[in-house]
This record gives structure tokens, C-alpha cells and sequence, in this order.
């Protein structure tokens, strides 16, 4: 498919195609208050017991870690919550656009398109397209997920090991030239079929 049918597909999003730049930066937002979490407990943690024996930590500061951790996990959970739940919602748009689109475009043929086709060939086609729709949805979603993550989890490592950089960008010139010799030899099995 080309990026064009992409763009015309998840126009169908409550929104448009800023629906799922919405969805995006939610997916950001729930990784980067999830890896919060980790953070600040990795830290904290590093800073008491690298001090000192003789400093015993006082119970205003024990109080203080402890609400704001507080803080940051109720906020990884809340857009948790969010980000899926709107997540859904704008995805099982589409969903529905399309399918009242499809209906709405099937009712509207001319009656020479039943009587060439059965009952039959009509729902079949019309339901193995639903499924495949439905398929594409929910697996962009995961992807974008799954992206969302990789690209933090990079940032992360990134930022506290800077020259892993240059291992990073071997790495995906690899992948990228490997990527091209799979999918050449992927299409030439297809075409066999």
C-alpha cells in the first residue's frame, strides 16, 4: 500500500490525522510516565544508600520521596488508563466509519453488480475486507505502541551512555540493508505463488 492509502485510511480517526498524531504523543506520554516511575526509584535510591552511614535520612525526606513517588506513579496509571481507553475509542472510529462507508457503497451499486455476483461471493468479500480493516487498525496500534516505546527506551539509553550512539546507528544500517534483502526475496516468493 502506498503512504497515500495509509493517509486516507486513518482519516476515517475521530479527528482526521491529528486523531492519530493525538494517539502518538499519548503513547509518549504513557511510556515516558511508566519509565518515570523506574527512574526516579532508580535514583533515590542511588543517592540513600550511596550516603554516608552516619546520615541518617530524616522522616520529612522519606515523607517527601514517598508522595512524590506517589505522584508519579498515579500519573503513569491515570494516562495509562487514558491514552488506551481514548486510544480505542478513536480507533473503533474508524472502525465504524468504514464500515458504514462500505455499507452505505454496496447499497448504493447498481443492481447489475447483484445480479453478476451471489450472496454469497458479496458477503464473502465484503467480510474478509472488514476483517482485514479491523486487522490493520489494531495492529497500527500495537506498532505504535511498540514504537513509542523502543524510541524512549533508546532516548533513555542515549542519554545516559552517549557513544552507544555510533553502536546504535551500526546496528540500524545493518537492519536497513538486511531489511531490503528479506523483503526482495519475501516479494519473489509471493509472486510464485
Amino acid at each position: 500500500m502506498a503512504w497515500k492509502d495509509y493517509k486516507e485510511f486513518f482519516g476515517f480517526a475521530f479527528g482526521g490525522l491529528w486523531g492519530i498524531a493525538l494517539i502518538i504523543l499519548l503513547h509518549v506520554l504513557i511510556n515516558v510516565s511508566t519509565l518515570a516511575v523506574s527512574l526516579f526509584l532508580a535514583f533515590t535510591l542511588t543517592k540513600k544508600f550511596s550516603q554516608e552511614e552516619q546520615q541518617v535520612t530524616t522522616r520529612d525526606e522519606s515523607t517527601r520521596y514517598n508522595l512524590i513517588l506517589t505522584a508519579i506513579i498515579v500519573t503513569a496509571l491515570l494516562s495509562s488508563f487514558v491514552g488506551k481507553f481514548l486510544s480505542n475509542k478513536i480507533f473503533m472510529s474508524i472502525n465504524k466509519r468504514l464500515h458504514d462507508k462500505m455499507t452505505r457503497r454496496v447499497l448504493a451499486t447498481s443492481i447489475s453488480f447483484f445480479e453478476e455476483n451471489t450472496q454469497g461471493t458479496i458477503l464473502n468479500k465484503f467480510s474478509k475486507d472488514v476483517a482485514s480493516m479491523d486487522n490493520l487498525v489494531f495492529t497500527f496500534l500495537e506498532m505504535t505502541d511498540y514504537a513509542v516505546k523502543c524510541a524512549v527506551s533508546l532516548a533513555t539509553v542515549v542519554y545516559l551512555v552517549p557513544w552507544l550512539l555510533a553502536v546504535i546507528t551500526l546496528s540500524l544500517c545493518y537492519l536497513v540493508q538486511l531489511r531490503k534483502k528479506c523483503l526482495s526475496v519475501t516479494r519473489d516468493t509471493i509472486r510464485l505463488k
